[in-house]
């Protein structure tokens, strides 16, 4: 028996050829229009609030979404796996209801594409050993430092950043989590060039970059 969310999956599927075929050849630009078609017709979010842009209505959706793609969903789409499965969900358990109701949606239908801006060329993946700082002036933070090694970040226009406010804290201490903007003045994206040629990974500078405390998701020394 096909139920209503098969029957909606197989509609949306039906579309999908004449509707990424008019989404032009950019990565971005193709996956974009299709996170905002599936999102127009439910079909992203499974588990999140609606009130977020989700759907809690189908059970095991993510499994049942999966199924009956069939293999019929670009490729495209993995660029958005930082945002939905990590940036997503931080911001669900830990986020003020307005960076939920802001960011969440937003990330879902691949407004905004996310990296992760962990490691350092000191620090590797030791996030006790970073020394990207973040200084608060007035409501902003202001940014300095560099991160390495970030996947998709040249595609990305927002960051989950972890920097150090407090250097007098103990090491774990001392760092706080925020969203940052990357496609303001004072963010420098470069290339790593791989073997292969490509350059899947990213180091990004950060001079006098600027975060609203709006966009702080961690309490101060708490990142």
């Amino acid at each position: 028996m096909v139920d209503d969310f098969e029957k909606q999956a197989e509609a949306f599927f039906a579309t999908l050829p004449a509707l990424m075929k008019d989404a032009g050849r950019g990565a971005e630009q193709r996956v974009r229009v299709l996170r905002a078609a599936m999102a127009d017709v439910g079909l992203v979010g499974f588990g999140i609030p609606e009130a977020y842009g989700g759907r809690t209505d189908v059970v095991d959706g993510p499994r049942r979404f999966q199924i009956a793609a069939q293999g019929r969903l670009p490729t495209e789409d993995g660029m958005l796996g930082i945002g939905l499965n990590m940036a997503v969900p931080i911001i669900l358990q830990y986020g003020t209801e307005e960076l939920k109701q802001y960011f969440i949606r937003r990330a879902l239908r691949a407004e905004d594409i996310w990296c992760q801006l962990y490691s350092e060329p000191e620090a590797g993946s030791d996030l006790a050993s970073l020394r990207t700082t973040a200084v608060l002036d007035g409501d902003e933070w202001i940014v300095n430092g560099q991160k390495v090694w970030t996947s998709g970040a040249l595609h990305s226009t927002r960051g989950m950043l972890v920097a150090r406010n407090d250097f007098d804290q103990p090491k774990h201490k001392g760092l706080t989590y925020f969203i940052i903007d990357l496609e303001q003045p004072g963010v420098e994206i470069r290339p790593i060039k791989q073997m292969n040629g490509l350059a899947h990974f990213n180091e990004v500078f950060f001079n006098d970059a600027r975060v609203s405390d709006a966009d702080r998701v961690s309490d101060i020394n708490n990142g």
